[in-house]
């Protein structure tokens, strides 16, 4: 697998222009930017520019939280 680069740990976080990662005091990036549907004002949620359709839930919304990302790398480095 080491010949291949099949041990690498790759999460597409920013394949898109959705916010993916819960930031503690900047509460707003996860609430509107994680989030895709059709509102023309963006207040609620992003425009689903690369075709996740009107929805608001996955495949084209969501985040991970810091307890995720934490538990993630923990689980990939030992």
């Amino acid at each position: 697998m080491a010949m291949y680069k099949l041990n690498k740990l790759h999460l597409h976080l920013t394949d898109d222009e959705g916010w993916r990662i819960d930031i503690p005091g900047l509460e707003e990036l996860t609430q509107v930017g994680a989030k895709r549907c059709h509102d023309v004002t963006e207040t609620r949620c992003l425009l689903p520019f690369l075709g996740t359709g009107p929805y608001s839930g996955p495949p084209g919304s969501g985040f991970y939280t810091v307890e995720d990302y934490r538990c993630g790398t923990k689980c990939v480095s030992s």
